[in-house]
């Protein structure tokens, strides 16, 4: 496995990082380009609407766009639930502050209720199911029934669900939750994703046919020139909209975007 590039930094408080007026104006904009772009995105899809979100390997902001997009979408008023399918390395309990007792794997391997494991956030509107125990076989229950009739009562009780899930390239998890969901969105961070790493998880979702709904261009520094951004992605057929690093795939797609980023 890789080690993320950029371990050595100093951490941070994640719940720092949550969507909030504390957060820079650039910053939060671009969360609620994010939130109408997946809402353009998602336009066709009825009543539930599923996201899947994951990167090509740690250290990419995966989670932090989880529950940021998540947070933008409960700011509106809809109800919403994040569902922490990493259960090798989950992280979205800290961002707020909860502990990860009962989750997924409980619910999954029977040993607790929905009841059990749905946690109310600080945030309105916002509810998280979070990983539980660390099981021996993560892969097994992603795919497993109990997972899929988790998914179906949710469905009918949120407006959108989120899943959060491990790095592609790493292990396969999110080949087993996204075709429950309505797309994918894959976090690139600059400076950390390189062209191979995004082209093995693009190719990853295509061969398994499931839908590509775009990319999260994080960490942007806005001094690096548009013609770094032009080369880096002009090979992989994926077309910026924006200063802040919303990304769509250059076909299939004809709405003009806002700008949208994700900040680590």
């Amino acid at each position: 496995m890789r080690k993320s590039k950029n371990s050595a930094n100093t951490k941070i408080q994640r719940e720092d990082t949550l969507l909030s007026n504390k957060m820079s104006f650039d910053t939060v904009e671009s969360y609620k380009a994010l939130r109408t772009n997946l809402g353009f995105a998602l336009h066709k899809s009825e009543g539930c609407k599923k996201l899947t979100i994951t990167s090509s390997f740690a250290g990419e902001g995966k989670s932090t766009t989880s529950v940021n997009t998540a947070i933008g979408f409960a700011q509106t008023g809809a109800k919403v639930i994040i569902i922490d399918c990493d259960l090798r390395k989950p992280h979205t309990h800290t961002f707020f502050k909860l502990k990860n007792k009962l989750g997924l794997s409980n619910y999954i391997e029977g040993t607790a209720s929905q009841e059990d494991i749905v946690l109310e956030t600080t945030e309105p509107n916002l509810s998280l199911i979070t990983a539980g125990s660390i099981p021996p076989n993560p892969s097994e229950l992603l795919s497993s029934d109990r997972f899929v009739k988790l998914v179906d009562a949710l469905t009918s009780k949120y407006d959108y669900i989120v899943f959060d899930t491990p790095p592609v390239n790493v292990v396969s998890d999110a080949l087993s939750v996204a075709p429950h969901s309505d797309g994918v969105v894959i976090v690139v961070r600059q400076n950390i994703t390189t062209h191979p790493e995004l082209s093995s998880a693009v190719e990853a979702f295509e061969f398994a046919g499931i839908k590509i709904l775009g990319f999260v261009f994080n960490s942007v520094d806005n001094n690096v020139s548009s013609v770094y951004h032009s080369r880096y992605y002009k090979h992989y057929g994926y077309k910026r909209y924006g200063k802040y690093g919303y990304y769509r795939r250059s076909y299939g797609y004809n709405k003009d975007h806002k700008k949208s980023e994700s900040s680590k």
